[in-house]
């Protein structure tokens, strides 16, 4: 099973943080993560030297991480998600801390708005309390706030799955086809994308949860749900960070405000 993430960075810290230390696999992350900005000028000669492996290594070790060679591999850097750029360049404010604190105070004000009025957010509460198989398909950051959520369902008596691999999610959506939910939570839709041919064959009900309106993978789900409003031109890396963390707060206090446990 490839390894799905939002980006080439990511890829390589969850190689890096997952696989023993003096593995093959483990020296070319740590090598790659080392001399990440040079990235486009490393040939594949160079990295074989370096990290006492041969090019077909490199190139296995491309595919495994989801590339179809090394080729490919490299020009995923050009591509890099926008939400680490942006939080780069911010750093340049001469407060960064006024900066922040008014960003993340701007976007939890809106966010607070859109979720807890608008009519998809009902939806989705319904969706959740209705079927019978509901799975989280996330990675990252994304998966650590879900898997919170999934806890604190508990207490609603409502078991949500969480997970980062394909397959898994087929089964669980499988066991209960006509009453199955699968949102997948993508901040840029790259991971989403990534997944979607996989995603396509699964059964049940499709949501996606991602920060901007008018994706092209809305073709592909029943409902795609937005964190900001169409008319917002919002940061992705902060929506990323806490936005995520918000919308889920909030979907459990409606959640538990619309469907209370009857003791």
């Amino acid at each position: 099973m490839k390894i799905e993430r939002v980006s080439l960075l990511n890829r390589l810290c969850s190689v890096f943080n997952r696989c023993t230390p003096g593995s093959p696999d483990y020296v070319l992350a740590a090598y790659f993560l080392r001399h990440y900005y040079e990235m486009e000028h490393l040939n594949i000669y160079d990295v074989a030297e370096a990290c006492y492996c041969s090019r077909s290594s490199i190139r296995r070790f491309a595919q495994s991480i989801g590339f179809d060679n090394y080729k490919d591999f490299k020009e995923q850097f050009s591509k890099y998600d926008d939400k680490v750029s942006q939080h780069v360049d911010s750093l340049g404010y001469d407060d960064y801390k006024a900066y922040l604190l008014r960003s993340v105070n701007s976007m939890i004000t809106g966010l607070t708005h859109r979720i807890c009025e608008a009519e998809d957010t009902k939806r989705l509460l319904n969706d959740i309390y209705e079927r019978e198989t509901v799975v989280f398909y996330c990675t990252g950051m994304s998966e650590t706030i879900a898997i919170e959520f999934q806890r604190e369902m508990i207490l609603c008596q409502k078991l949500v799955h969480v997970s980062t691999d394909l397959e898994t999610c087929r089964t669980l959506l499988a066991s209960s086809p006509g009453s199955s939910l699968l949102i997948v939570i993508t901040v840029t839709g790259n991971f989403a994308r990534q997944s979607l041919p996989a995603v396509r064959e699964m059964q049940g009900k499709k949501t996606l949860l991602i920060v901007e309106e008018g994706t092209d993978l809305a073709a592909d789900f029943d409902m795609v749900y937005a964190l900001a409003s169409q008319d917002s031109e919002p940061n992705v890396y902060l929506y990323g960070r806490y936005g995520i963390i918000c919308f889920f707060d909030l979907l459990f206090y409606l959640y538990d405000l619309n469907y209370p446990v009857n003791c």
